[in-house]
């Protein structure tokens, strides 16, 4: 990660705890303002330390500064009404986007390798408990972040071709950027992802979510290099990182069961959050 964000717009899925938590801290000590979202606003509706706030006040004391939107992910107008809202308030600009939202953890852990016919929901109704967040609203948010980056940076490309003095009396964060007439630097998506996506972990409904990620991400990446969007997009499997609900696990004996033995055995030690965000 560049030790220098200042400027720069990110936003972070999922951001109240776990991989998005330590991402969005990261990246706001790095110097970014960072759109913080997710269900649990407060401690009030969620657990001490794991909440967009707690997120929001590292990331403030360390010199960033956080955003924080309260969004439910499998809510499409809530999805978008977050998009009007950076696109307002940072007047088009968008730099980093992470989708870390995922909304099933607890689900799959309670019924971890259970055979997908044997499930006590309907099918449609565990098919999207797992990936409606974690598949479907990562393929909206990759569409709508795409589409804000692409038109910023076409913007910024015109300015910096046209160098008119007079647009940078525009006090918007476009223009801003190009004060040395510099233009954007390059877009980037990065989509949190899982070895579910190439071996067993959960079931068969998680798996297929995570592969489907990976082949989503593949193909939009595709897309951006044919047309030189000047826009990175990635998909990256973590291992295991000492999250809130990775250490419930290991601690209750459930981690046997991720991989078939004992994960932290298999990879030595776990990687926390912040050895996750430096390393990418």
């Amino acid at each position: 990660m560049p030790s220098d964000l200042s400027g720069y717009v990110c936003v972070v899925t999922g951001a109240s705890r776990g991989v998005g938590q330590g991402i969005a801290i990261g990246l706001g000590k790095a110097g970014a303002t960072v759109y913080l979202t997710g269900r649990t606003l407060s401690e009030e509706n969620g657990k001490g330390g794991v909440s967009l706030r707690d997120t929001a006040r590292i990331i403030n004391a360390s010199g960033g500064k956080a955003i924080t939107v309260a969004v439910d992910h499998s809510d499409d107008t809530q999805v978008a009404g977050l998009f009007s809202r950076i696109h307002k308030e940072q007047c088009g600009r968008l730099d980093i986007f992470v989708n870390c939202a995922f909304s099933a953890t607890d689900y799959l852990l309670d019924n971890n390798n259970s055979p997908y016919w044997e499930s006590k929901l309907r099918p449609n109704e565990e098919w999207d408990l797992i990936n409606r967040v974690g598949l479907r609203n990562a393929y909206i948010c990759n569409v709508l972040a795409t589409r804000m980056m692409i038109k910023c940076r076409e913007e910024s490309m015109d300015l910096t071709r046209n160098n008119d003095e007079n647009a940078y009396n525009h006090s918007n964060s476009i223009t801003t950027s190009l004060i040395h007439n510099k233009p954007l630097p390059t877009g980037l998506i990065v989509n949190i992802s899982s070895f579910g996506g190439i071996t067993r972990i959960f079931n068969a409904a998680f798996c297929a979510g995570k592969s489907s990620l990976d082949r989503l991400s593949q193909e939009m990446a595709r897309d951006l290099k044919k047309h030189n969007a000047n826009i990175s997009i990635v998909s990256i499997i973590p291992g295991l990182i000492q999250t809130e609900s990775v250490v419930s696990a290991y601690e209750s004996g459930n981690s046997v069961k991720l991989f078939g033995y004992d994960a932290s055995l298999r990879m030595g030690k776990f990687y926390i959050n912040n050895y996750f965000q430096v390393s990418y």
